[in-house]
């Protein structure tokens, strides 16, 4: 069995159309025979008819048997053997070399009608099959009653010939047809496949575009299905870069503030009071830095889709009040001060940081 689905459909194009060919072959052998059959006995019944004229005197003489020798030449060259089918019922051979035929097997038409030609076949013991045409040359009375003449049936070798001679030449159209076809029927499954397996090995590394919906149903199903794959795993990558472009933002302003107070306290500018709030706010920018770190587990709630997501009211006012008091005290030490005024934080409105 190929591998590949090309020389599997190949494959079974190759065994459709040798079954349909063997098909088509049959019938036509079963036809070609009969023809070849009634050919042959038609053949007969035409020596029969061409011939009997040329004995008939001699028949009636009670001589047929010394008529028949005057064409027994003409018989030998087309390779027919005479027979004689008696009164009794038996059929007597005119030529020791031809086989015994049993006299029950030749039917005759009209045994009553003088010149009547009856042809048929027969099959003999061993499986040979013999055509015969046999002419009454006396209706009644004791000797012989009908001329016979019977030659072997080759019309199965003749029809075997004539399929051989025709189904070259049908196989060679049928290819030249049929091939083209299994190619394109080849192609068109194929096709699809092979920009599926090139998309699917640059998934890792990039985004691909969508692809084209073609070929079979069942193509075009597992087609649309990678796309919605592909563009749901370009999502959740879109998101993750968000998220993580968030967590550098956030990691980033409580190292700004530690560094800041760090910065204060080494230089001795915060002294007393300030230096305690100082190593309060560091403190507190560490265990923030603790619940950002905790909190990296929203990557896998992210991947589980927006369900994982957990969506928390805040103090806004209180959230920026402590976030101008982390930075005040560097900002102090560069000589600048901030304040923050917040305007209709219920309703929506905005919100305005003042650096002075």
């Amino acid at each position: 069995m190929p591998r590949s689905l090309v020389g599997r459909i190949v494959l079974g194009f190759v065994l459709v159309a040798l079954a349909s060919l063997l098909a088509v072959g049959g019938g036509l052998f079963v036809v070609l025979r009969g023809l070849h059959q009634d050919a042959a006995e038609s053949s007969l019944v035409d020596q029969v008819e061409t011939l009997l004229p040329q004995v008939r005197d001699q028949a009636i003489a009670g001589d047929l048997a010394g008529a028949l020798g005057s064409i027994r030449d003409q018989l030998d060259e087309r390779g027919v053997s005479a027979y004689l089918l008696m009164a009794n019922g038996r059929l007597r051979s005119l030529d020791p070399n031809a086989p015994a035929i049993p006299g029950s097997a030749i039917q005759l038409a009209d045994p009553g009608a003088r010149g009547l030609t009856s042809h048929g076949s027969v099959t003999l013991p061993n499986g040979q099959s013999w055509s015969y045409a046999a002419s009454i040359v006396r209706p009644a009375g004791a000797g012989a009653r009908a001329l016979v003449f019977a030659r072997r049936d080759t019309s199965a070798a003749e029809a075997l010939a004539d399929l051989g001679s025709k189904l070259p030449a049908v196989l060679l159209v049928g290819l030249l047809v049929g091939a083209p076809m299994a190619w394109i029927l080849a192609r068109s499954v194929t096709a699809p496949l092979r920009r599926l397996a090139t998309a699917t090995a640059h998934v890792a590394s990039r985004q691909s575009e969508p692809l084209p919906l073609e070929g079979p149903t069942e193509v075009r199903e597992l087609t649309h299905r990678f796309n919605e794959m592909n563009a749901e795993l370009a999502a959740t990558r879109a998101r993750e870069t968000e998220l993580l472009a968030n967590l550098r933002h956030d990691l980033r302003t409580p190292l700004t503030v530690i560094a800041g107070f760090a910065q204060a306290l080494s230089d001795g500018t915060a002294t007393g009071t300030d230096a305690t709030r100082a190593a309060q706010a560091i403190a507190e920018e560490a265990g923030r830095l603790e619940r950002l770190v905790a909190e990296l587990g929203a990557i896998e709630r992210l991947q589980a889709g927006p369900a994982g997501l957990r969506l928390e009211s805040i103090d806004a006012q209180a959230a920026l009040e402590e976030t101008a008091g982390r930075f005040r005290p560097g900002a102090a030490a560069r000589g600048v001060e901030l304040s923050v005024i917040a305007e209709n934080l219920a309703d929506g409105g905005g919100t305005q940081v003042e650096l002075t």
